[in-house]
């Protein structure tokens, strides 16, 4: 291959043997990194697709060949020679992206796809780390170590630390260049997306040096990011990828790094609001046109959604539902995010007066961002559009419950926080002193109250079930196959929303009373006005509270005993009786209701 002139007919005929597993023609090319480069460099397809899959073979077989070199000259380790050669043709690469042009756009494609690759391989990694520590076994133990040492000296390691220590590629004018290549596009917001993911799951034995440089390219994916946030530039990259790597800029970086990187804490507190200001005036200008052209969601869910117009005629980014939704799921993502992130105690001087002014300055940005939003977004019809936007698919319902109770349940958390005697306040350990609040109490608990009040009104989580339970026509059969069906095993689909929304509501006894108070005013209200409504045309009326609460208790019991009769004949996947306690105690609240009228 090496010395053939015609390169590229001995490519096609490697087979993939040769190509992943001949460590031999590894070693050779490998100790001639300007050939590895020329392989990337060649045009037809076919063959670029060959080289690609070689050229990661020989980056990512440091064990293979560890062991050629070995059986050559008894050396166990790789020669410093081609350890460096390693590292080099990353460097190449990376700048060969920076001064990357049209003509071979094609090149910088295959690039990108190959740095995407070895990061993913190194995720699968991490992965099987996670689940090693979960099994302790003699088996378990010596493939442990195996995946710590190749997670020691695997090539996404250099990968990151070259594109952290090349200031070129990150220059505002060296990406957009990349960017405007529409066959650069898709593959380098995936890479993007690759090591958001490192900082996210974090990066076991990885060490201190690679974290660093994650980090530092997470910021300049955020700067990047934010100038491709602006409204009239929204929709030019492919949505899909674009808003996943919005979505996945904002979560929180891996708890385990946290706690020895302290300064990055403020960074990801702040991300997230950062993201509801960017893109919330677009998300309400979509809700205007839905509300002005398609109230009851009908061309939406028709798969129409070309009356969106935006103002870059450009911008393709709501030409269809899926990207609706995605951007729906970024701003309630980033107000769950703020919602997690927001630390109302104070801990002394286990933080530093850098943390706790950024905590400050979030309170007042929280205050002066989310409730406008929170108070534009939500109204009466917003859990029924919310439903029929998500309720496509289950994955989609199941996803919208778990969120909104999540919201919920960190909003409680908070006002439980903020209320504690303890909280808010900064005593001087030497003096034992109160001094001036961190955060002042009336700001923080005022700031709670408004947004609880606009989420108990408009989004509570239990009426988002209900309404989820209605649009099935209370039908528990549906309900019980969706709870049998769990695609989902990182977040556990519905059985995790249906569990997390009962469970709160009735463990949360202060919650659980404010809410079924609303619920016995609405049937005494509904009971007033009966005489009124029996003599309007029975289609013009809306199910009244004390029916809708009936068919949710008696949709409950049906599932209830039939889980029980699956369980007790060894046909039910899992233990239910966590599920069944919360079914029961709910249907206990209920009946004080249902029985009483």
């Amino acid at each position: 291959v090496i010395d053939a002139k015609d390169v590229i007919t001995q490519l096609a005929v490697l087979s993939d043997d040769q190509l992943i597993k001949d460590t031999q023609l590894h070693v050779a090319l490998l100790y001639q990194p300007g050939t590895l480069i020329r392989l990337l460099e060649l045009e037809d397809l076919y063959v670029q697709f060959s080289a690609y899959r070689l050229v990661k073979a020989i980056l990512l077989n440091h064990n293979g060949l560890c062991a050629t070199i070995s059986a050559t000259d008894g050396n166990s380790q790789l020669p410093p020679l081609l350890c460096n050669n390693r590292q080099l043709v990353i460097r190449m690469l990376v700048q060969k992206l920076v001064n990357i042009h049209q003509s071979c756009s094609g090149t910088g494609r295959a690039i990108l796809e190959l740095f995407h690759g070895l990061l993913k391989d190194h995720r699968h990694l991490v992965r099987n780390l996670g689940y090693h520590d979960n099994n302790d076994t003699d088996d378990s133990n010596e493939e442990e170590e195996a995946t710590v040492a190749a997670l020691s000296q695997h090539i996404a390691l250099t990968v990151i630390q070259e594109l952290m220590t090349c200031p070129e590629f990150w220059d505002e004018a060296a990406l957009n260049k990349i960017l405007y290549y529409r066959e650069m596009q898709y593959a380098v917001l995936v890479l993007m997306i690759d090591i958001e993911k490192a900082r996210v799951f974090g990066a076991a034995g990885a060490g201190d040096g690679f974290w660093k440089s994650v980090m530092s390219c997470h910021n300049n994916i955020v700067q990047c990011m934010d100038k491709w946030m602006a409204k009239d530039r929204i929709g030019l990259l492919p949505p899909k990828k674009h808003l996943e790597l919005i979505c996945i800029s904002m979560k929180p970086s891996s708890p385990s790094q946290q706690q020895s990187h302290e300064r990055f804490v403020g960074q990801d507190m702040r991300r997230a609001l950062e993201v509801l200001i960017a893109l919330s005036p677009l998300l309400l200008d979509t809700l205007q046109k839905f509300q002005e052209q398609d109230p009851d969601l009908e061309d939406f869910s028709a798969g129409r959604t070309t009356f969106i117009v935006l103002d870059n005629p450009n911008a393709s980014l709501l030409n269809n539902p899926e990207a609706v939704r995605q951007l729906g799921q970024i701003c309630l993502t980033a107000v769950l995010t703020i919602l997690d992130n927001l630390d109302l105690s104070d801990k002394g001087d286990e933080i530093g007066d850098d943390i706790r002014n950024d905590r400050k300055q979030i309170i007042e940005l929280t205050s002066s961002y989310l409730i406008p939003f929170l108070e534009e977004w939500l109204g009466d019809r917003t859990l029924s559009l919310l439903l029929t936007v998500y309720g496509e698919d289950d994955a989609g319902v199941s996803w919208l419950l778990r969120t909104m109770s999540r919201i919920y349940r960190s909003l409680l958390t908070l006002k439980s926080s903020s209320h504690h005697p303890s909280s808010l306040v900064h005593t001087t350990p030497s003096t034992s002193t109160t001094t001036t609040p961190t955060i002042p109490r009336s700001s923080a608990v005022l700031l709670l109250d408004k947004v609880q009040g606009l989420l108990e009104k408009h989004a509570h989580p239990v009426e988002s079930l209900i309404l989820f339970l209605e649009t099935v026509g209370f039908d528990y059969q549906t309900i019980l196959d969706l709870l049998l069906t769990l695609d989902d095993h990182e977040s556990g689909g519905m059985l995790a929303a249906v569990m997390s929304i009962l469970r709160s509501f009735t463990e949360d006894t202060v919650d659980q009373k404010r809410i079924v108070e609303r619920w016995r005013q609405e049937i005494i209200q509904d009971q007033q006005l009966q005489p009124l409504q029996q003599e309007q045309a029975q289609e013009d009326q809306e199910e009244h509270r004390l029916e809708l609460l009936s068919n949710v208790h008696h949709c409950l019991a049906q599932l209830s005993h039939q889980i029980r009769r699956l369980y007790k004949n060894n046909l039910f996947p899992y233990n239910p009786k966590p599920l069944l306690h919360v079914l029961d105690r709910t249907q206990d609240i209920l009946s004080t209701l249902v029985f009483f009228y």
